[in-house]
């Protein structure tokens, strides 16, 4: 019976893997794969940049000052400390730094264009600089330069005469009234547009005008001994000079 049971588990076995034999393999679902892991660019190295490497002056800053406050303190109180306003100017800054350092690099240039031989168009633009800066000759000769100018604005007596008086005024560089000029066009770089702008201020700003402290009180003093003299010498009589003094102010 031994021998016969051994037998029979042998049968049973042996069918048994034929059976999972004949079965179609099913496949085992593959793990997913991990992503890759996202290879980022090693960050340029930072570099400090001061003010001063953009071109701007680091003691011009006022660092005590609060710029949530008063950003002009913040932004300009170094440099206001440390420079005071020359008693004959009302203004002073870089700009103008720059602006009398290029005047004193063309006066050099034009001293010397009148002395260059072998370039006859140098020398009739040093010629006709030395001729505006002779002093002695513009004093002998008085108003004769600008007298057909005057005449012109004498004879304004109405519309018709007044536009041809600014035309002709306006033909010799005396902008009355208005000003025109030529810039680049705010909304398109690549052009050069006309620019028209309010003229007829001999004062640099409207607040020299309308201010009632006690410095714009001055300034306007002394503009009107100005104006006045410059009428003297255009031929007017100091009473008639005083009153087209207080014309030109009002």
């Amino acid at each position: 019976m031994t021998g016969l049971r051994y037998f029979v588990l042998t049968v049973l076995a042996a069918a048994t893997a034929a059976c999972d034999a004949s079965r179609p393999s099913v496949a085992t679902p593959a793990s997913p794969r991990p992503s890759p892991t996202p290879v980022t660019a090693p960050a340029p190295p930072q570099k400090h940049v001061t003010l001063g490497d953009v071109g701007l002056d680091p003691t011009a800053l006022d660092r005590t000052a609060d710029p949530c406050q008063d950003f002009y303190q913040y932004a300009c109180g170094g440099w206001l400390a440390k420079n005071e306003i020359p008693a004959d100017r009302t203004r002073v800054g870089r700009n103008i730094e720059i602006v009398e350092r290029n005047q004193n690099a063309l006066r050099s240039i034009l001293e010397s264009a009148s002395s260059q031989t072998d370039d006859l168009a140098l020398q009739a633009i040093g010629t006709f600089y030395g001729t505006c800066v002779d002093e002695a000759a513009r004093d002998a000769a008085g108003t004769k330069g600008i007298d057909p100018l005057v005449q012109k604005v004498r004879a304004v007596r109405d519309l018709p005469s007044l536009v041809a008086a600014v035309a002709e005024l306006h033909r010799h560089g005396i902008f009355s009234i208005f000003v025109i000029g030529s810039e680049q066009d705010a909304k398109d770089a690549t052009r050069v547009i006309a620019r028209l702008d309010q003229g007829g201020l001999g004062l640099p700003d409207r607040d020299d005008y309308l201010n009632d402290d006690a410095r714009s009180k001055e300034i306007r003093t002394h503009y009107l001994d100005h104006v006045g003299r410059m009428m003297q010498l255009a031929g007017k009589k100091p009473a008639d000079a005083k009153k087209a003094a207080d014309d030109v102010m009002a």
